[in-house]
């Protein structure tokens, strides 16, 4: 988990080299809206009117401040880092993935740790308390 928020944290800088402000727009740079941005940027669409009608939700409301949040300039080697960096983290959240299903089914013959909290770093304590 470390790892992916680390990995985001470096897309972000990779978009404030390229001028980009999608953090100070959308909570979350990688939700959907953030990713299909993010993908078309990869594409080579750089126009903010472009990007910004990729909005989904609650997004839209903020199309105005959107424009001008992805009025950057990404260029081949932002483009480089972002695929990079974007298949990192997929590699990451498919081993997150893994690793919970793995547990939970572990858990199974165990109902009363199975009915963890789901805050990062609780069922942890708790299996560990609990053996």
């Amino acid at each position: 988990m470390r790892q992916r928020a680390q990995a985001i944290n470096r897309v972000q800088k990779v978009l404030e080299t390229a001028n980009i402000k999608l953090s100070s727009v959308a909570s979350d740079v990688l939700g959907k809206s953030g990713r299909d941005m993010l993908d078309a940027m990869l594409a080579g669409i750089g126009d903010a009117e472009a990007l910004a009608g990729l909005a989904r939700g609650r997004l839209r409301a903020k199309l105005p401040a959107l424009r001008e949040a992805l009025s950057g300039r990404v260029e081949a080697t932002h483009r480089l880092l972002l695929r990079q960096l974007l298949d990192v983290i997929d590699f990451l959240q498919g081993q997150i993935d893994a690793i919970s299903t793995d547990i939970d089914a572990l858990l199974l013959p165990h109902p009363r740790i199975a009915q963890r909290d789901e805050i990062v770093g609780i069922w942890y304590c708790q299996v560990r308390v609990s053996s």
